[in-house]
């Protein structure tokens, strides 16, 4: 929630009640946070009227300047606060032009520190600086990989065919069969410790070949301009490192969206603490989307919700039309922040390939007691990687690798790139819901019985690139399969895509949609072929529709969905899919699919209240019943979200409303009982 709407305790809560804010810490705790080598003791202190909730975004003063100055005044008068003499003072500028209410102070001691949090219109005592360990600086060596391709005289990582870039590539074909600029004119903004000075990929040849893109723009916010760690440089190029024809050996690497802009901005040099601070980092923030980029990338994690960061990205997810891409993080427990804000941020994980050559192979959750990816409620995609990470640029000559959540945002970086490429007009919610429709669980091991919507470890799953960016992988027609002697009926192609195709029926119609008029009898096999006129792939469909009377029927599930709390009691949300892959006889059509909630007594279940799409009792307990997309009217499949508190246990069945041929029975056994349709 935003704004007005925020608890009186003055901040959203964490989804992830393991994730604290830094107001909420003890002071002894926030002391050690300050007091941090590289840190120097420079505390961040937000500012606010004590009456007002949390949100200046929603166009709410947060405190008048004069009413600022004069707690800047008091804070002086405080024992062993003292004026902050080094950088990162200026603060950035909110939607009404003023500069966000912040100060930095130095403070000696705890007992300061005491003072200040306890001082009225204070909100929170902050770090200035974003502790750095160095350990994203390691540059570690390439040693090719079989997996990996050799296409257009550079490099493909081998995780590009698990997320079908390579695909979504042949979307930007042109007239002549080449392959133009993936991801043009999309900006990629990579928010990190910028490039390499020698990395004549993302400086000398980034404008190559046809590319219709400009230079990249390599800037930064701290005194130093290039990379002197190799984290940025890695993150940019395995993002959008343009295709490199000076034939330079070892090869270099081609990134997901190779014809996307970019920006770079250094906001700390990742190798020593105090290396960069969360003022330069929304500074930086700031410049690349000023740039025009659409897509920030984030591949940084901080322990602790920092108000201040969480203020100034809500503000630009709430007046721009960004994409930020965060990682969720590298050997912790839990996501991490800023990843972890939900929704400002889509939070990136990765799963192990089981076999980096075979993407049918799958893929499985990193374990151990910390893992190397997080996972959780807060994830909105997984990426893929494999011993020995993933190749990229390393500047100079060489090739490096780059592993856990931060090669996750480079890949999804790159990828919403190439999505919105092909319709720059798109808003972000429809390139968000092209890139989850995409998703998928089924791969991954532990993660198969769930639906593909939303898991509770890694959101929507893997992307499919050339899905999202509108190829289609799968084709149905929809309509009815059994008809009335002499009844004219009407049959219609859906797919998983959403570019525009072709459509060629067997009975020669050629548009999405064909209307047929039934003979007296028999059976009428319909088909049609359709065909992306990009990459001139194509599909098929079929549907058989039978001449001859009908009557409704109820089915129910078997067995009924059932979740009961489990320890300790803290309820939870299931993603269940029913009767996946159940096809009943030819003629058979499911009319409608409902949920019908059941109570358990007296060693039985009972139906309770008219079956229902969706239900919500008291946000105690629930449930919604979706047909998947894409899906034929003969198959039973049905995603279903139930819920509980943790006290309350749910249980429903899906009602089908099923249109049955006379003479043929549709109920499967295993998988659906009779019920009875009312009069």
């Amino acid at each position: 929630m935003t704004g007005e709407l925020w608890e009186s305790d003055g901040v959203p809560p964490a989804r992830d009640p393991r994730v604290t804010w830094y107001q909420r810490l003890p002071v002894d705790s926030l002391w050690k946070e300050l007091s941090a080598p590289g840190n120097g003791n420079a505390a961040l202190v937000t500012l606010k009227r004590p009456d007002l909730n949390r949100g200046y975004f929603n166009g709410v003063v947060l405190i008048p300047e004069k009413e600022l100055q004069e707690i800047r005044l008091r804070l002086l008068e405080i024992p062993g606060v003292s004026q902050w003499d080094g950088p990162e003072t200026a603060m950035p500028k909110m939607p009404d032009g003023r500069s966000y209410p912040a100060v930095v102070f130095r403070l000696e001691n705890a007992k300061a520190l005491q003072a200040v949090v306890e001082l009225r219109g204070v909100e929170a005592v902050e770090p200035l600086f974003v502790a750095q360990d160095g350990i994203g600086c390691a540059l570690e060596t390439y040693t090719p990989n079989a997996a990996d391709g050799d296409s257009f005289q550079n490099r493909i990582p081998w995780s590009y065919y698990h997320l079908h870039i390579d695909e979504a590539w042949n979307l930007y074909k042109q007239a002549n069969n080449t392959i133009y600029d993936p991801g043009y004119p999309i900006r990629i903004g990579v928010i990190d410790t910028g490039v390499y000075e020698d990395e004549h990929q993302l400086t000398t040849v980034f404008t190559g070949g046809n590319a219709p893109r400009g230079p990249a723009l390599n800037r930064t916010v701290v005194a130093k301009t290039w990379d002197d760690c190799g984290h940025g440089t890695r993150i940019a190029g395995l993002a959008t490192a343009p295709l490199d024809f000076q034939l330079t050996q070892p090869r270099k690497i081609v990134g997901v969206a190779y014809g996307s802009n970019l920006t770079t901005v250094k906001y700390n040099s990742g190798v020593t603490a105090g290396a960069g601070s969360r003022v330069a980092l929304i500074s930086a923030i700031n410049l690349a989307v000023g740039d025009g980029a659409r897509v920030v990338n984030l591949a940084l994690g901080m322990p602790y919700w920092s108000s201040f960061v969480y203020d100034n990205i809500a503000t630009l997810y709430n007046t721009t039309q960004t994409i930020f891409v965060g990682a969720a993080g590298t050997f912790v427990k839990s996501v991490q922040f800023p990843a972890a804000m939900y929704p400002q941020v889509l939070a990136i994980s990765i799963v192990k390939a089981k076999n980096k050559g075979d993407p049918q192979a799958g893929y499985e959750l990193y374990g151990g007691l910390v893992p190397e990816s997080a996972y959780g409620p807060e994830v909105a995609f997984a990426s893929v990687n494999g011993d020995g990470d993933i190749p990229t640029t390393g500047g100079g000559q060489g090739l490096t690798t780059v592993g856990g959540s931060s090669s996750g945002t480079a890949h999804m970086s790159g990828i919403i790139a190439l999505v919105w490429g092909k319709q720059p007009s798109a808003t972000r919610a429809q390139v968000i819901a092209r890139l989850r429709n995409s998703g998928s669980l089924k791969l991954i091991s532990g993660e198969q019985a769930l639906t593909p919507g939303q898991s509770q470890k890694v959101g929507y799953g893997i992307p499919d690139s050339y899905v999202a960016a509108g190829g289609s992988r799968r084709a149905s027609i929809s309509g009815p399969s059994m008809v009335l002697p002499g009844v004219s009926y009407t049959l219609s192609v859906t797919t998983d895509g959403w570019l525009p195709r072709t459509y060629a029926w067997n009975t020669g119609q050629l548009g999405a949609s064909a209307s047929f008029t039934a003979g007296q009898s028999g059976t009428a096999n319909h088909s049609v072929i359709i065909t992306n006129p990009i990459d001139n792939t194509s599909l098929t469909a079929q549907r058989a529709v039978t001449v001859g009377p009908t009557h409704k029927r109820i089915l129910y599930s078997d067995p009924p969905i059932v979740r009961y709390p489990p320890y300790p009691f803290k309820g939870g949300t299931y993603d269940v899919t029913v009767n996946y892959g159940v096809v009943m006889p030819v003629g058979c059509a499911v009319q409608s699919a409902l949920g019908q909630r059941l109570d358990y007594y007296s060693g039985a279940y009972h139906h309770w209240g008219p079956p229902l799409h969706d239900l919500s009792l008291a946000s105690k307990h629930g449930f919604t019943i979706a047909r998947p997309g894409g899906v034929s009217s003969r198959n039973l499949d049905v995603d279903a979200r139930v819920w509980h508190s943790g006290t309350n246990a749910i249980r429903v069945k899906v009602h089908y409303l099923i249109s049955e041929p006379d003479g043929v029975d549709c109920n499967m056994s295993g998988s659906t009982v009779h019920g009875w349709y009312p009069s």
